[in-house]
């Protein structure tokens, strides 16, 4: 038989068998290839098109009528939706979520604030076994107080069994501070569980908390530390890699004496992480066979976390310099490695005199990294020279002349002396900047046009006009920014300034999502090699059809991966500005979803809720505090060694969609 995609929604008006009998054979004449359409009447059309209006409106009212609808797409996309829609009647929420068996209402429920009174009577029907823990917890894992841990924790066997309820005793740990004995309570019960989901998600509580993680003389870090030592003989998971964090200097002890090196070969984020645990270990016990280990690793953001630690650790002697040189000779190439490299050895006082024509070749090839090179050109070329390599900068567009801007920022602040040249050529690039509408300068100049040397209230017509150019452009960050400038030199006026109005909202394609099927993939050919995202069209249909549409169009092609955030995130998609504050000339609503931001998941980049557009991001690990308040539209099913190769600066060759079989 053939393997037919499910249908992305279900049909729930055909009933006569007649009809159903001719729909049988006519699909067993069509080749196996053939998807099927999502709108198989005219009353789901428009049920979708409703959907689709009600979503993007947040119109609370509309879509707790749609929450009950017959169709699970629809009635899920409601419920969603409610996440980030503004409710009146949250007595009503809370009504529901007790008295219905219902996963969804407490997932709302968790994302809005409630009065103390509502906490203390949910506690209380959990605590009287009134509702389903697992439902109650996912509630806890957000809006649980100190109060509600003691009751989680007092029933320790039970948490101990409940990946839910254990995940909330974690989100809870991770932002109310606690004192020791809870802390070490909270040690004792990850000792003491036998299940890695419940040891990850009580340690991920402490992780994620600077503030309640254990002191090193403390007994919970003592009982850390054993736990970790005794799972070395397992292959190691996400829990060890927060035990390393967590124990810091010991952690990357632990790795580095017990655990094999091929281990740290094949867990990059395991190695990434242990690299960021060698900061913690003085400079006087750096062993440098262990830094050897890590600085050989493949991957490179092992090798560049393993340099950002030893900047940390303090000085270092021309000796172990030159060692750590010989280290990643073979990988100079690569220009993070290099950049990074190049600033230990300022940091430990190397005069780099010698090496600016590398530090130029860097700065040449990666303009991603401009602030960092910037940074050590300051400190080798005279002020003359400093200042006319910005103002060059400046002449260009996106991220060279953002970098280019923050740091003509910094130096003239840094100036404590009047330097006439330096003022005359900033104010002249500054207004050439405002003239031409160059958006990257624009965006980050507030400070430059506030400057008392640079401008004043002579300067206010053309402040307004470039204003009122950027509104006409829909230049929304330059017109911002230009706006508070305005008011800083005119205080007293009373005129309102021009607005511009909220990015359009793009609805879905719903009958191109259904002839893409169930399960597309998107496929991201890079320089580091190909990655495969399986899209979600049934949990995020607004993002789906906007990615399937700019794909289509090529926008992608040719992108720069702007941000990477080790162990975190991987980001790009600004296919606009290409400094990583540009996107789609549309926005797309948040889109939350049940599922959790684990490692390889696809998500769409914001500035808050609804602002979402073209930039995208895949997580490095599980990162649950984004959960609900971004959007989930896929998933990477191949190429994650790829995607935990790509560096700032990388780049999308060619993106392209495909059905899944």
């Amino acid at each position: 038989m053939c393997n037919k995609q499910r249908t992305l929604l279900k049909n729930n008006s055909i009933t006569k068998p007649f009809f159903g009998i001719c729909c049988l054979a006519i699909l067993m004449t069509i080749s196996c290839s053939t998807t099927q359409h999502i709108f198989n009447d005219e009353r789901e059309s428009d049920d979708f098109t409703e959907i689709s209006r009600a979503v993007s409106e947040r119109n609370a009212d509309d879509l707790w009528v749609l929450k009950d609808h017959a169709n699970n797409v629809v009635s899920d996309m409601a419920w969603r939706a409610l996440v980030i829609a503004e409710m009146d009647d949250m007595e009503r929420l809370v009504e529901y979520s007790l008295t219905h068996d219902d996963y969804r209402p407490w997932y709302v429920l968790s994302f809005k604030e409630v009065e103390e009174p509502v906490l203390r009577r949910i506690s209380e029907k959990y605590s009287e076994g009134e509702v389903n823990p697992d439902y109650a917890c996912e509630f806890f894992y957000r809006r649980g107080d100190k109060e509600i841990l003691k009751l989680l924790v007092s029933e320790s066997d039970f948490l101990l069994s409940s990946p839910p309820c254990s995940k909330a005793a974690g989100g809870i740990v991770s932002r109310v501070d606690l004192d020791k004995e809870t802390i070490d309570e909270i040690a004792r019960l990850i000792f003491e569980a036998d299940d890695e989901e419940i040891i990850r998600n009580l340690l991920y509580g402490l992780w994620r908390s600077s503030e309640n993680r254990p002191g090193v003389d403390s007994t919970a870090f003592k009982m850390l530390v054993e736990m970790l030592y005794s799972r070395t003989s397992e292959p190691a998971d996400l829990a060890d890699e927060y035990l390393v964090s967590i124990t810091g200097s010991a952690g990357f002890n632990a790795v580095m004496n017990r655990r094999p090196q091929q281990e740290l070969l094949e867990n990059v984020q395991l190695a990434v992480v242990t690299g960021s645990a060698l900061a913690y270990v003085t400079h006087d016990r750096l062993n440098v066979d262990h830094a050897e280990i890590l600085l050989s690793h493949p991957n490179p953001h092992v090798v560049v976390q393993t340099l950002h630690s030893l900047k940390e650790i303090g000085p270092l002697d021309r000796n172990r310099l030159d060692q750590i040189g010989v280290m990643v000779e073979e990988l100079m190439e690569n220009s993070e490695v290099a950049i990074t490299y190049l600033e230990l050895l300022h940091q430990n006082g190397v005069d780099l005199s010698d090496k600016m024509s590398e530090l130029h070749e860097i700065d040449r090839k990666n303009p991603y990294l401009k602030d960092r090179t910037l940074a050590l050109f300051s400190d080798y070329y005279s002020d003359k020279e400093y200042a006319e390599m910005i103002l060059s900068n400046l002449e260009s567009e996106g991220i060279e002349a953002m970098r280019a801007a923050q740091a003509l920022t910094l130096f003239i602040e840094e100036q404590t002396i009047s330097n006439e040249w330096l003022l005359q050529k900033s104010r002249e690039a500054l207004m050439l900047a405002m003239e031409e509408q160059n958006r990257s300068v624009l965006s980050v100049a507030e400070n430059l046009f506030m400057n008392p040397d640079l401008f004043s209230q002579e300067d206010l017509k053309a402040f307004k006009e470039t204003h009122q150019l950027a509104v006409d452009r829909s230049n929304r960050s330059a017109a911002g920014v230009l706006a508070s400038v305005i008011q800083h030199f005119d205080e007293d006026s009373a005129e309102i300034l021009p607005e511009i109005g909220m990015k359009p909202m793009r609805l879905p394609n719903w009958q191109e999502l259904t002839e893409r099927g169930d399960q597309p993939r998107w496929i991201l050919e890079t320089e580091k090699g190909e990655i495969v995202i399986e899209l979600h069209p049934e949990k995020a249909p607004f993002t789906v059809s906007s990615i399937v549409h700019l794909t289509k169009e090529g926008v992608y092609d040719g992108v720069i991966f702007h941000r990477v955030v080790r162990n975190f995130v991987l980001q790009g998609g600004d296919f606009d500005r290409r400094d990583g504050f540009g996107g789609s000339e549309y926005r797309l609503p948040t889109e939350p979803s049940f599922s959790t931001f684990k490692k390889g998941m696809a998500g769409i980049a914001s500035s808050g809720p609804d602002t979402e557009g073209s930039q995208f991001f895949i997580t490095h690990t599980w990162t649950p505090h984004l959960d609900g308040h971004y959007t989930i539209f896929g998933e990477v099913i191949a190429g994650m060694d790829v995607a935990e190769k790509i560096q700032i600066g990388d780049q999308i060759l060619q993106a392209r969609l495909e059905i899944s079989d």
